[in-house]
């Protein structure tokens, strides 16, 4: 089994904002916290992105980096594509979506869902369609969890605490080896699943001559950089 996570907008795109947090940070926090645990289960990992940057480092060509993403899911050929974001516009709750019903996309979504309305003790706002390219474009079954509003005071609050995100991986998790058909698999421990894919941010002092040179081979490598002017 092969699963592709991905952890909503990135880099030039924060996603939703409020209360002090962006939708992109919590989204690959959520990511980061799930990879271990899948791996842990058995479950191969592909993401399409594991820091701030947009997938394929397009930065400011959204349609670009949507594509980038459902590029690396069927590259890899993997057989569950998950979306993970965070909801706005004033509401509360946990809902799912899907490009359409009757499909296996569907099937994944049933058993996602009730774990992370569990975590939360959010409201169920169930499993929807939504005309969404990520899902719609991939050709292997594909879901897009929002786990409650950051513009809603309470739903923040939760958001911003890393054991409750810790949770809604878990909960993700569950749901995943659910629709496997696996029995999920305790044992990684809070820390160790933080540890394994926390970020490190390094600066790197470079003459001016060859900045760019630098600046394509980090990029090379799958990391995002940022150039700073030195006074």
């Amino acid at each position: 089994m092969k699963v592709c996570e991905d952890p909503g907008h990135g880099g030039y795109d924060p996603g939703a904002c409020g209360n002090g947090l962006q939708e992109k940070d919590i989204t690959l926090d959520i990511a980061l916290r799930l990879r271990p645990l899948l791996i842990h289960n058995g479950i191969e990992v592909i993401m399409t992105r594991e820091g701030d940057y947009a997938p394929g480092h397009l930065e400011h060509d959204l349609n670009g980096e949507l594509y980038e993403r459902v590029r690396i899911a069927e590259n890899a050929k993997v057989d569950l594509f998950v979306s993970i974001h965070i909801n706005s516009g004033g509401g509360t709750g946990e809902e799912v979506l899907i490009s359409g019903t009757g499909g296996r996309a569907e099937t994944a979504a049933k058993k996602v869902l009730p774990y992370l309305v569990q975590v939360g003790g959010w409201a169920n706002r169930g499993v929807k369609t939504q005309n969404v390219l990520v899902l719609k474009e991939t050709s292997m079954p594909a879901i897009l969890t929002e786990s409650g509003f950051i513009d809603n005071a309470a739903d923040a609050a939760k958001l911003k605490d890393s054991n409750f995100r810790q949770a809604l991986a878990v909960a993700h998790a569950k749901g995943i080896c659910d629709y496997f058909g696996i029995q999920y698999k305790e044992g990684m421990s809070k820390v160790a699943a933080v540890k394994a894919d926390k970020d490190v941010y390094l600066s790197v002092r470079v003459l001016d001559s060859k900045a760019d040179a630098v600046t394509r081979q980090i990029i090379a490598m799958g990391y995002a950089t940022k150039r700073l002017e030195l006074a």
